[in-house]
């Protein structure tokens, strides 16, 4: 079942989201930090899917 959702995104979030990716965070990073209450993680190599 498909759903179909119409939601209007917080231009906020977007441009949050836009300016990691153009400093080269990958999209586990953005993630990854999002999910530790924005705290550090600790560093290690994460593949950039972000092409």
């Amino acid at each position: 079942m498909v759903k179909e959702v119409n939601a209007e995104l917080d231009q906020e979030w977007v441009k949050l989201i836009l300016e990691a990716k153009k400093i080269g965070l990958s999209l586990e990073e953005v993630q990854a930090y999002l999910r530790k209450g924005g705290k550090k993680e600790t560093e290690k190599e994460v593949p950039s899917i972000w092409s």
